[in-house]
């Protein structure tokens, strides 16, 4: 039975890759300097940590749904519906970078295959061009805890389970960057925004009052602030003296605001945000986010040297951006979508009971 889509939830997803996408345009977009205003406001770590919230948020309601239908939740079919969604991909996006080094100048190792294929890319062997499944990685190794917790715990276990997951993440990330790194790319430094979003299914399906009292008090105004807050981070992460506390709780902060504005535009749907997210334009890019995600790499951020003197234009403002698009709704249009059907016969039929929009 196909699965019910949460308003907004598309929306936001594009504005998260959105938001990846103008971090890395940077690069090749000439005297990107010039425009510091306005290619300042795209944030890429953000855009990923809005990812994790949602990633969070869906999986949970997905399980709080098929317990609804069945009582329990099956972990082989949840890992299999994961499969099919994630690895086709993935795996079409490593090809990919295998013909690349039979094409280019491009030098891949036998490690960095062996990551990118076991999801194990924020632990070790990451290049330039598949820097970005470090995330990937974090959520896949998130799928593998958190679901055996809800399925062994209940009620007030998985409270504390979350809560300890989100309390020893800025604990993480001081490690991370005590140690030297500036990736905090573990499990542990992104926990905190993967368990906002459980969390905060959780609460819906327990406090539904509770959530709906919180986002529907001056909607505008909370929306306003959140938004506002979830760039305070960055802005303080410039001066020194800031530092220590922006790594270690400036992505709390930001997970916790992207929760809310979740929250308000997946229950509170009124106002022009809310419209714009719903828009055709935004639900369409959300959809092919996650191929958008996987396969912008090569073209935004590879050097024109890598394709020649003749190809060299591929990695060229607004090319590169063109062949993004491109590569990611073919790939949406040939892997993703086809397997749509094959996943929604794993999921349980049940009605929506556990979250009303």
């Amino acid at each position: 039975m196909p699965q019910e889509r949460l308003p907004s939830l598309d929306g936001l997803r594009a504005i998260s890759i959105i938001l990846v996408l103008g971090s890395h345009l940077v690069f090749s977009i000439p005297n990107a300097a010039n425009y510091y205003l306005v290619l300042g406001a795209f944030d890429g770590a953000l855009g990923v940590r809005i990812f994790f919230v949602i990633s969070g948020f869906i999986i949970t309601h997905l399980f709080l749904r098929e317990e609804d239908a069945t009582g329990t939740i099956s972990i082989s079919r949840f890992y299999l519906r994961r499969f099919i969604r994630l690895y086709p991909v993935n795996l079409a996006f490593v090809a990919f970078l295998f013909f690349l080094t039979l094409s280019t100048s491009l030098t891949i190792s036998n490690c960095q295959y062996l990551t990118a294929l076991t999801y194990t890319k924020n632990l070790a062997c990451s290049g330039w061009i598949d820097g970005h499944l470090w995330s990937l990685a974090v959520e896949e190794q998130f799928y593998l805890a958190w679901p055996l917790a809800f399925f062994f715990l209940r009620d007030r276990g998985l409270y504390y389970v979350a809560s300890f997951f989100i309390a020893i993440a800025p604990f993480s990330r001081a490690f991370e960057y005590l140690w030297g790194s500036r990736q905090f790319d573990l499990l542990t430094s992104n926990s905190d925004a993967l368990m906002i979003g459980c969390l905060l299914a959780l609460l819906c399906s327990d406090r539904m009052g509770l959530v709906k009292a919180i986002v529907s008090w001056r909607p505008a105004l909370g929306r306003t602030l959140a938004a506002l807050l979830m760039y305070l981070p960055i802005a303080l992460s410039s001066r020194f003296l800031f530092a220590p506390l922006t790594v270690t709780t400036g992505p709390m902060l930001q997970a916790a605001c992207a929760g809310y504005l979740l929250m308000s535009f997946v229950f509170m749907q009124q106002g022009p945000v809310f419209l714009l997210l719903n828009s055709r334009l935004l639900r369409g890019i959300g959809l092919i986010s996650y191929s958008l995600y996987i396969w912008q790499q090569p073209f935004l951020l590879s050097p024109p040297e890598l394709f020649g003197p003749y190809m060299g234009w591929i990695a060229h403002f607004p090319q590169n951006l063109a062949l993004s698009f491109g590569f990611a709704t073919l790939s949406y249009l040939a892997l993703e979508r086809p397997l749509v059907a094959l996943r929604s016969r794993l999921h349980p039929s049940s009605p929506p009971r556990r979250i009303q929009c």
